[in-house]
């Protein structure tokens, strides 16, 4: 017998090891491992944000905010 998964009810996918606990475990590790990359990932590019406005002073910020140099009279 194939192990399958369906996919929101839409259809069915075939396991692709034969192990299904296994595969669930790995695609679990995976999955916390990629999500706590994308969070430390944020963090760090909002200091480096903060960065550029407070120490280096530049429009970075700004401009990630969707202002213009032109907006500030630069």
């Amino acid at each position: 017998m194939v192990n399958r998964f369906s996919v929101f009810g839409w259809f069915d996918v075939p396991a692709t090891l034969s192990d299904a606990g296994a595969q669930a475990d790995f695609a679990g590790a995976l999955h916390f491992w990629l999500a706590w990359s994308v969070v430390v990932l944020s963090v760090m590019h909002g200091f480096m944000a903060l960065k550029h406005h407070f120490i280096d002073k530049d429009d970075t910020l700004k401009r990630m905010l969707g202002k213009s140099s032109s907006d500030y009279g630069v």
